[in-house]
């Protein structure tokens, strides 16, 4: 049994894309397979960069909720009337706030 598995990539020689594609491939300084294992790989790190981006995105935005959800409690123990309203912070503010949370914490 072999230890290599080949898959072989059909160029349609009367189509100007595959052609494109190939004459491009072959200008390469590197083997084809080599070429092909890079683009996957290539892409298999993209993929999974934006799925990073995708989680870190999601994680802020629940931090942001929660810290909403912390100051509108803080505010209403403090009994300060506008506790009930929708709290809008700026950017600003919002590094401000979490960083006052952050040295609470310590």
């Amino acid at each position: 049994m072999s230890n290599r598995k080949s898959k072989p990539i059909p160029f349609n020689l009367t189509n100007k894309r595959d052609i494109k594609l190939l004459e491009y491939a072959e200008k390469q300084d590197i083997a084809f397979a080599s070429y092909i294992k890079n683009l996957i790989e290539k892409d298999m790190v993209k993929q999974a960069e934006q799925v990073e981006n995708i989680e870190k995105n999601y994680k802020t935005k629940i931090d942001e909720v929660e810290l909403k959800n912390m100051l509108k409690k803080v505010l209403k123990e403090l009994s300060i009337d506008k506790a009930d309203e929708e709290i809008k912070t700026t950017n600003t503010q919002k590094s401000s706030i979490k960083s006052l949370l952050k040295n609470l914490n310590k």
